[in-house]
């Protein structure tokens, strides 16, 4: 057998073998949540707590780990008016998808700005439009808010799905 016919046919199955891993790597990218999964995944998380002490500590936890907001877009047009904390929300585009970012200046209320940005930042509009917040519900997040915190959390879903209604960005 000639030496170069080895070579080549290694070669070859090398090639081959590497194009394999390739193709492999590239369809075990990291594919984007749905809605759905996030907010399972939140309940999750939540499940995990006892206690509603536990699960407040977990949500304040959430809104420290939340980048804060330059003080440029601390305006009126992006605030979220109906909470009692001071909240804003800023949406931007990126192939498609509506970009979140916000603030509170409360503990809780940034906790739950953080759980909203989760699920709705990074999505389409067409997913935002369709989607609810029942699963704040089903964690109990709801239960124990006062009314007030609930009036502020439905402002800021609503706001959420006016922007992806009007192509807000």
């Amino acid at each position: 057998m000639d030496c170069d016919y080895i070579t080549g046919s290694w070669l070859f199955i090398l090639v081959l073998f590497w194009l394999w891993v390739a193709l492999w790597k590239n369809t075990k990218k990291k594919k984007q949540m749905t809605i759905q999964q996030i907010q399972q995944q939140i309940i999750d998380e939540f499940t995990v707590y006892n206690t509603w002490m536990e699960r407040y500590a977990y949500l304040i936890a959430c809104g420290k780990k939340l980048p804060e907001l330059s003080p440029d877009y601390k305006q009126d047009i992006y605030r979220i008016y109906g909470c009692v904390s001071m909240v804003w929300f800023v949406p931007s585009r990126n192939n498609g998808k509506l970009v979140f970012r916000a603030d509170a200046d409360a503990l809780i209320a940034r906790g739950i700005v953080a759980v909203m940005i989760r699920c709705f930042s990074n999505q389409t509009p067409t997913d935002i439009i369709k989607a609810d917040i029942n699963f704040l519900t089903i964690i109990g997040l709801t239960e124990n808010l006062t009314p007030s915190r609930n009036n502020g959390l439905l402002a800021m879903f609503k706001k959420i799905q006016w922007y992806a209604k009007n192509n807000i960005t």
